[in-house]
């Protein structure tokens, strides 16, 4: 069996810089950390350094990984916030982000179905 180690946090520039974070299974989230994620599928963070609201900056949104490369297109934009027209990463960017998260392989294997 191989273990693979992940940085969780990767800073990505676009209009300003961006923290993004992957939560695995057991790791510690929400406001104050006081969620503790129970699913097998990671979650990808997104926060704004410009905001020091934690160590990471202001949290902008979260989702999961499947959302992010399965159903979103490669290399698209994506609009974190539709509040806060700064919430947006550039196609250019978010294209990295997925590019740095396809490369982690992080998916859990899925079950096949036996016919």
């Amino acid at each position: 069996m191989t273990t693979k180690t992940y940085l969780p946090v990767r800073l990505f520039m676009d209009k300003f810089l961006w923290a993004v974070r992957i939560v695995h299974q057991g790791d510690h989230y929400g406001r104050n950390l006081c969620l503790v994620h129970g699913r097998t599928e990671p979650m990808v963070e997104f926060y704004d350094t410009r905001y020091l609201f934690s160590d990471l900056g202001q949290f902008v949104s979260r989702y999961n990984l499947s959302t992010l490369l399965d159903n979103h297109p490669f290399g698209h934009g994506l609009c974190l916030d539709g509040g806060v027209p700064d919430w947006t990463l550039t196609d250019a960017c978010f294209g990295k982000v997925q590019g740095w998260l396809k490369n982690l392989d992080l998916m859990p294997e899925k079950e096949l179905d036996h016919v």
